[in-house]
């Protein structure tokens, strides 16, 4: 898509769209629908959910690194390689947060800080909320609490004191982003557009409950040999003997 096209069907993605978005993805989404209307296709199957509950974003290797599994203890990744790695993830996520927003995310209370995952961070960005007349009228809210308070007082215990942060920050995700943002101006928003139906099996609840209990090395691998790691690992083993290496 150049930039004519997007030109083009942006009024009418937007339509459709009915939400506020931050990037332009949506827009593309909308024509690809069309396309595939266009093709004679009814209904399509989509792989949201994949990063969601595999640990698929680079925003949850942090998350991963700030306890370590006991659910996996003969983990390669030894105590003074996770924390070494977790600091760099740190360094690596406040620089994005802070060249895209001017803003390093990191300007919330001490004692939320556990019950807040990293990409939380990414929500404190100030020129993609309300401005001045907004703000008079409502106050200024920090996106970091609203979401944490917005869950319930019994997760947030759980979170603080038996999941795993990758876990917590998994659920807070799906409970947040996902139904909010990618399943609707990402997937059946702009899908529907075209009368396209799109289904995503891996938000199936059989496989959710199952992938849910894993623990999470198992999602998110630290290989000595190179000493990275590597996001949905599982499900890059389960895929190996159904595609090439490449």
């Amino acid at each position: 898509m150049d930039e004519s096209k997007l030109a083009a069907n942006f009024e009418e993605a937007v339509w459709f769209d009915e939400q506020p978005h931050f990037e332009l993805g949506f827009v593309g989404k909308h024509v690809l629908s069309k396309l595939t209307r266009d093709s004679g296709l009814k209904t399509v199957i989509s792989g949201q959910g994949a990063d969601e509950i595999f640990g698929g974003y680079d925003v949850y290797l942090r998350d991963y690194l700030r306890e370590p599994d006991a659910a996996w203890p003969d983990n390669d990744l030894d105590e003074s390689t996770r924390l070494e790695k977790l600091k760099e993830a740190t360094t690596s996520m406040t620089k994005s947060f802070t060249t895209w927003s001017g803003h390093d995310g990191n300007k919330i209370p001490t004692h939320l800080s556990s019950e807040i995952p990293t990409f939380a961070s990414s929500l404190s960005i100030p020129h993609l909320f309300p401005s001045s007349w907004a703000k008079q009228q409502y106050g200024s809210l920090c996106p970091q609490i609203t979401i944490i308070e917005n869950i319930d007082v019994r997760i947030r215990s759980l979170m603080r004191t038996k999941w795993h942060p990758l876990h917590s920050a998994q659920y807070v995700w799906n409970k947040t982003a996902l139904p909010n943002m990618l399943l609707t101006n990402l997937s059946d928003r702009t899908e529907m557009s075209h009368s396209v139906e799109g289904r995503v099996p891996f938000l199936d609840h059989h496989l959710m409950e199952y992938v849910n209990g894993l623990p999470p090395s198992m999602k998110i691998r630290y290989d000595p040999e190179t000493g990275e790691l590597t996001e949905k690992w599982i499900l890059r083993q389960a895929a190996r003997p159904f595609i090439t290496e490449e």
